[in-house]
């Protein structure tokens, strides 16, 4: 028989494993060279249903290196579903490169992590993106 002082138990722990449930958060890595250059670029995710979806983008120079001629860069956008634009979130660039962003209701962030000549940012020597989707 069903009383529901014996369902408490019961209710309460398939409350809590809902709202565990809630959240999704992701660290993707990639690794960047050109000639001897090398950087590594990251992006971190944290999704979440009660509040807003957060993103972290770097591309740091492999070592501690610096070069040159050379910077990198990145820039950080996100989607709200599969077959929506991205929309850009900031970008950013230097011996070390950080975007982050704060936003509700995302369905994928995307980070373009990049080596950029240091005179003349337009141009790229080498590009590689990374996705983190709900």
């Amino acid at each position: 028989m069903f009383t529901l002082k014996k369902s408490i138990p019961l209710l309460s722990i398939l409350a809590t494993l809902t709202i565990a449930s809630a959240a999704y958060a992701a660290n993707d890595a990639i690794n960047l060279a050109y000639q001897d250059a090398k950087a590594t670029g990251s992006l971190v995710t944290d999704f979440s249903v009660f509040e807003n979806d957060k993103a972290n983008a770097r591309t740091d120079w492999q070592n501690n290196q610096t070069w040159q001629y050379l910077v990198v860069g990145v820039t950080l956008k996100s989607a709200e579903n599969i077959s929506a634009a991205y929309e850009i979130h900031g970008s950013d660039y230097g011996n070390w490169a950080h975007v982050s962003a704060s936003k509700g209701g995302v369905w994928a962030f995307q980070s373009d992590h990049k080596i950029l000549d240091r005179y003349n940012t337009a141009t790229v020597r080498t590009i590689e993106s990374l996705t983190s989707r709900w």
